[in-house]
């Protein structure tokens, strides 16, 4: 097995496109963000890493990162993973971190420690879903509507309670980056519930060829147990699929069941968990 290296974003997409879409709802994430890459300036500045693992013609793996951000790797046979080890640390020997499929999370983290002494630790574990066909939400006041720009700086405190909540960390300026992309951008956007003020936020992103991966979802803690988020997230999967999408795709937290119960409720079905391991320097 070969490291093949991109320095052109549309070069890894045309080579690593038919590979990833083998599973495109387990995918989408690193589908997603090639499309951001190529179609928007929101990682202009990062230099990402691409990178495909070969055997002749043939894709066993792909990896993705967009600098300073933790690396994403496909589910891969383990002579890959050690192959993408051994290329990453050659450049980033203080990489913050791995995100993937369990079993290839782990399995690079483990090659990660024992290449370099350094341990890690596990950090969000989440689960994949995919919805085809939306469960209407009954009974929720309310209606959705499309942000505009009058709702920058709400976007952005929303956004950064959102991290801070669901990450332990926030970042304004990207918070600020996400939401002026989320208000103005064509191949994503940003929606709330309305029930005489604004009560709950859900974004859209990260288009694959046959879908759209939906999030975040975030209620302020005085809005919740209304029904909003719910709502807004069933009324914008359908609003996808509507415009002809085939799927919707969302991350959920597994430490959170409400929300994993909530989302099956309106349609959405697992797919794959996914696991982060970060590095302790």
């Amino acid at each position: 097995m070969q490291i093949q290296r991109y320095a052109d974003i549309h070069a890894f997409r045309r080579a690593a496109t038919p590979f990833l879409l083998q599973r495109e709802a387990e995918n989408n994430l690193m589908l997603g963000i090639a499309a951001d890459i190529a179609h928007t300036s929101l990682y202009d500045e990062l230099h990402p890493y691409m990178a495909t693992v070969n055997n002749g013609d043939e894709i066993h793996a792909a990896a993705l990162r967009t600098p300073p951000h933790n690396i994403q790797v496909t589910r891969a046979h383990p002579a890959a993973i050690e192959q993408l080890v051994d290329n990453v640390h050659a450049l980033y020997p203080d990489l913050p971190g791995v995100l993937g499929p369990s079993d290839a999370a782990r399995r690079f983290a483990e090659l990660w420690t024992a290449r370099t002494g350094v341990a890690f630790r596990s950090g969000v574990a989440q689960r994949i879903f995919q919805l085809v066909e939306v469960v209407p939400v009954p009974d929720v006041r309310g209606r959705m509507r499309a942000a505009t720009p009058d709702d920058f700086e709400l976007a952005i405190e929303w956004r950064m309670a959102f991290d801070m909540e669901a990450f332990g960390r926030q970042d304004r300026e990207q918070a600020e980056r996400l939401a002026q992309l989320g208000i103005t951008a064509d191949n994503r956007g940003l929606c709330f519930w309305e029930d005489q003020q604004l009560v709950s936020m859900a974004g859209y992103s990260g288009p694959t060829p046959n879908g759209m991966r939906v999030g975040p979802v975030y209620t302020p803690p005085a809005f919740r147990r209304h029904g909003y988020g719910s709502a807004l997230t069933a009324a914008l999967s359908q609003r996808l699929i509507d415009s002809g999408r085939r799927f919707c795709f969302l991350f959920t937290d597994l430490s959170n069941p409400t929300s994993n119960s909530i989302y099956q409720r309106i349609g959405y079905r697992p797919v794959v968990d996914v696991d982060e391991y970060r590095f302790t320097y």
